[in-house]
C-alpha cells in the first residue's frame, strides 16, 4: 500500500500495454505479408492471360504488314510496356515474400564470374555501355541466378541514373569476391544515401511514380545476404557513384546450416527479374 507499490503497479500497468500494442504491431505486420504474398499469387493468373495478349499486339506492331492502326498504335504500346512492368512488380513482391518467410533458398553452382558478367550485360544489350575489367578463370561457388539479379539490378541503375561509361570490376579479397559498378554521374545525395536499399523509397515526393518498382536495390541487398555477403553504395572521390558487393568464394556452408536446420534448400529458380529497378533512381 505504500508509494513503491503504486508505482510497481503503474510500471506493471505500462508493460502490459506495451506488450499488447507490441503484439498488435507485429499481427499487422503479419497480416500485411500474406496479404502481399496472397495478392502476387492471384494476380498471376490474370496477368498471364494479358501478356498472352499484349504480345499478340506486339507482334503486331512489328509485323510489316502494319497491322495494327496508327491512331490506336501508342495506346496499344502504353499497355504492353504497362503489362510488362506489371509483370516485373509481380514478381518483385513475391520475391520479397520469399525473403521475409524465411523461404528464399540458394541453388549453387560453381560460377566463372566473367562470364556471368558477361553473359548478364549480353542479355540485356549493354555491352556497349558498360567496360569489364574481370580476369578470367576466377571462380566462386554461389547461386548464379541470384548473382545474374543483383548485378542486373546494380548496373541497370548505373546505366539508368548514372552516367556512361559504367565500369564492373571484379577482385579477390582473401575468401571474398568484391565486385564493384562505378558510373560516372552526379551521384547519390548524402541524406539519400542511407535508404538505396530501403523498400519502395522514393528520394523526391514529386516523382512517386516512375519505370520501377522501387525494389530492385532492396532484392539485390537480400540476394547478397542470402550468401552471406552484403552491399554497400557511396560516392566515388572522382565523381559518381559506386556499389560496392562482397559474396564468399563458397557460400555452400550456409546451405549445410539450412539443411541441418531443416529447411528446404532445393531452390525453385523462379522470381526477382532484376532488369534495372529504380530504387536508388528516385534519388537521381
Amino acid at each position: 500500500t505504500d508509494e513503491l507499490a503504486d508505482l510497481s503497479r503503474t510500471f506493471n500497468n505500462a508493460a502490459e500495454a506495451l506488450e499488447k500494442r507490441v503484439a498488435d504491431m507485429a499481427a499487422r505486420d503479419d497480416a500485411s505479408r500474406r496479404f502481399v504474398a496472397d495478392m502476387s499469387h492471384e494476380l498471376r493468373t490474370p496477368l498471364t492471360a494479358i501478356t498472352a495478349v499484349t504480345e499478340v499486339l506486339e507482334e503486331e506492331l512489328d509485323s510489316e504488314s502494319g497491322g495494327i492502326d496508327p491512331m490506336i498504335e501508342p495506346a496499344v504500346r502504353l499497355v504492353v510496356s504497362e503489362t510488362r512492368r506489371l509483370n516485373d512488380l509481380v514478381e518483385n513482391l513475391m520475391e520479397v515474400t520469399r525473403f521475409d518467410a524465411g523461404t528464399a533458398r540458394l541453388v549453387l553452382d560453381d560460377v566463372d564470374l566473367a562470364d556471368q558478367i558477361t553473359a548478364c550485360i549480353d542479355a540485356r544489350a549493354w555491352l556497349d555501355a558498360v567496360e569489364l575489367d574481370a580476369e578470367r578463370g576466377l571462380h566462386a561457388r554461389l547461386d548464379p541466378r541470384r548473382l545474374d539479379v543483383i548485378l542486373a539490378n546494380l548496373i541497370g541503375n548505373a546505366l539508368k541514373h548514372g552516367g556512361s561509361p559504367v565500369r564492373v570490376s571484379v577482385r579477390e579479397a582473401d575468401d571474398e569476391i568484391v565486385i564493384e559498378v562505378r558510373d560516372h554521374g552526379p551521384g547519390i545525395p548524402e541524406d539519400v544515401l542511407p535508404h538505396v536499399f530501403d523498400r519502395f523509397y522514393k528520394a523526391s515526393a514529386s516523382r512517386p511514380r516512375s519505370e520501377g518498382s522501387g525494389l530492385g536495390l532492396s532484392i539485390a541487398l537480400n540476394n547478397a545476404h542470402i550468401h552471406g555477403g552484403g552491399i554497400t553504395a557511396a560516392n566515388s572521390p572522382g565523381g559518381g557513384a559506386v556499389f560496392t558487393l562482397r559474396l564468399p568464394r563458397d557460400a555452400s556452408a550456409l546451405t549445410e546450416q539450412d539443411e541441418g536446420g531443416g529447411r528446404d534448400t532445393d531452390g525453385d529458380g523462379t522470381g526477382g527479374t532484376g532488369e534495372g529497378d529504380d530504387t536508388k533512381g528516385g534519388a537521381r
